[in-house]
């Protein structure tokens, strides 16, 4: 998926199966509060929003997102 400044978390969990997960392990709200863009969120919780995103790439490249949960 292909992400700006204002994409929102919710947006990034519903096209990517790998975003939730990254998202379920930092405790990032994707769902309720997921209508914020991902630099809001990390700013918030105090994480690098960089590394999340490269957190994020790594993790679409390791689970294709044909694979069923």
């Amino acid at each position: 998926m292909q992400t700006t400044k204002t994409t929102t978390v919710a947006e990034m969990a519903a096209s990517s199966l790998a975003a939730v997960r990254v998202f379920e392990k930092l405790g990032i709200d994707y769902c309720c509060g997921g209508k914020r863009p991902l630099a809001e969120v990390c700013l918030e919780k105090g994480y690098d929003v960089e590394a999340v995103e490269r957190e994020l790439e790594a993790a679409a490249v390791e689970a294709p997102e044909s694979a069923a949960d």
